[in-house]
């Protein structure tokens, strides 16, 4: 699933990854984590092969989030 959802959202290692998923934990704990998104793998990899349709998803998420961002690997 090509899924792009905002760090609270991230719950599955398998797919999004330890950090974001971290991440999402320690939001949904009230922490102070900035807004952000995660990534599915399978979202990066359609990114990475040049799918258009795959890299506006991702843009529209990086937009919506109104400000400046980090970009981290997993």
């Amino acid at each position: 699933m090509k899924k792009v959802v905002p760090l609270g959202k991230a719950r599955e290692t398998s797919l999004y990854g330890s950090k974001a998923v971290g991440l999402g934990d320690a939001a949904r704990l009230g922490l102070p984590v900035p807004p952000g998104v995660a990534l599915s793998g399978d979202l990066v990899e359609a990114v990475a092969s040049g799918d258009h349709k795959a890299t506006e998803k991702v843009a529209r998420a990086i937009f919506d989030l109104k400000g400046p961002f980090a970009v981290r690997s997993s």
